[in-house]
Order: C-alpha cells, then structure tokens, then sequence
C-alpha cells in the first residue's frame, strides 16, 4: 500500500512539474524517464487512476492569498507525509480544518482517493517548511 502511495504521489509530482515547466517554456518530455514510467504502468500494469473527490466549498473559510506571480501562479509541488499510520484521510482532512491557522494543504491523498480541500489558485502553508508558499501542497 505505502508502495502505490508513493507512485501516485510520484506520479502526481511529476505531471505537476512538467505542467509548470511547460507553463514557463515548452519542455520536450517525450524522452523523461519518469514521464515514460509513468505512461508505461498505466498502460501494462493496469494503474488506476484515484477517485477525485471536490470539498471547495468548504474552503470558504482558508485565506485567499495569490501567489508571488499572482493567481493562479505556482511556482513547484510540496508532496507531505503525515507520518501518522493509524489515522484516515477524513481524519487528516478534519485535523487540517480545526488546525487551517497553522498548516493548511490544496489536496490530500490515499491510496484510494485524491480529495481537493483548498482552491489551488491561492497560496497554502505550514510550519514544516517556509518554501511551500510559492508552491501547490498535498
């Protein structure tokens, strides 16, 4: 389970850096290894892809802050683990509600589901590193 956990946050990673490459120049991914490992499990090993869940409209209550480039206007990817075997992705999502003041990530994802909880046009942070605010977090 850890094993699939890691390759579709990998997965996730790597898609979200090309996007942003190719947001600032036209990047030739047809020779990138991870982009061809990517596109190889999901067509021999029958990856699927996560169910998507949307819980924007609890995000009402998160703080609308562009992005140093303005809206809409990452800059990278934050992928952070919980390190917490015992809890779910609900409890996670709840945690993150009570505690927004203090952390606050766009998505959450297991090895089942991907749940958006904050809109990506704006900036989020956390105490576990001052560089996420450039930056798209799960």
């Amino acid at each position: 389970m850890k094993g699939m956990k890691f390759l579709f946050c990998a997965g996730i990673s790597a898609v979200a850096y090309v996007s942003l490459v190719s947001m600032r120049a036209q990047a030739d991914v047809s020779n990138n290894a991870v982009v061809k490992y990517i596109q190889d499990g999901i067509k021999n090993k029958s990856w699927q892809p996560a169910s998507e869940q949307d819980r924007l409209h609890k995000s009402t209550m998160l703080p609308q802050n562009k992005y140093r480039f303005g809206k809409a206007r990452p800059e990278g990817v934050v992928i952070h683990e919980t390190a917490n075997p015992k809890s779910t992705i609900e409890n996670e999502i709840s945690y993150m509600y009570q505690h927004w003041r203090t952390a606050f990530v766009h998505d959450f994802v297991d090895g089942h589901k991907l749940i958006g909880v904050a809109d990506t046009d704006y900036q989020c942070w956390g105490r576990w590193c001052s560089c996420q605010h450039p930056f798209y977090s799960n």
